[in-house]
């Protein structure tokens, strides 16, 4: 089954509606392009611009999926790596509002 984007987050919509929430391990995989993002928000003269897609890639995975597994625990401790103040959009913070 070849789900388009928009199907994906529709589909993981609807099962957020009823307490069930997926996602990925990660969110910066640049194999995603082309299906969960949009390559043309990354791409500066042809070619993708890895800064720019790690810097921004959370905003637009949060168009799709509600929640994110942080796997930062994995090659350095949590404390500093991860802050949500300071890169969560405001659709994935817990209590929904601006950081």
């Amino acid at each position: 089954m070849n789900l388009t984007r928009q199907d994906l987050a529709e589909r993981a919509a609807s099962l957020a509606t009823l307490g069930v929430y997926i996602g990925m391990s990660s969110w910066k995989y640049t194999g995603w392009c082309g299906t969960i993002y949009d390559r043309s928000r990354y791409e500066y003269r042809g070619k993708l611009a890895e800064t720019r897609f790690k810097r921004d890639c959370l905003r637009e995975y949060a168009e799709v999926f509600k929640t994110v597994c942080v796997d930062a625990g994995y090659s350095a401790t949590a404390q500093g790596v991860f802050s949500k103040k300071t890169m969560l959009p405001s659709s994935l913070s817990e209590d929904g509002a601006s950081q």
